[in-house]
């Protein structure tokens, strides 16, 4: 297991292929997450993820009424599918 902790208090852990950041565990997990916990989980700014979702370089988000959210599920196949492309592991 690896758990840091980022310079502004975000925590995160990997256990087994189990990614979890504040909180947020990344296996079987279904929960539609804001743009903050979104930018969390690829490790990078709020305006650098929304840079990468209008690039396509990220996954779009779904919009349900005036909410954007983001399938944590689907956040998690993408960080899966490029490490399985750069033959790299999570832990």
């Amino acid at each position: 297991m690896l758990n840091t902790t980022a310079n502004h208090g975000t925590s995160c852990a990997v256990h087994g292929d189990l990614l979890e950041i504040d909180g947020i565990a990344a296996a079987g997990d279904d929960r539609l997450l804001k743009d903050r916990e979104a930018a969390l989980i690829y490790g990078v700014s709020r305006s650098r993820f929304w840079a990468g979702v209008k690039s396509g370089e990220l996954p779009a988000p779904i919009r349900i009424g005036g909410v954007t959210r983001w399938s944590n599920k689907h956040l998690q196949a993408d960080i899966r599918r490029r490490l399985a492309e750069t033959g790299s592991e999570a832990n």
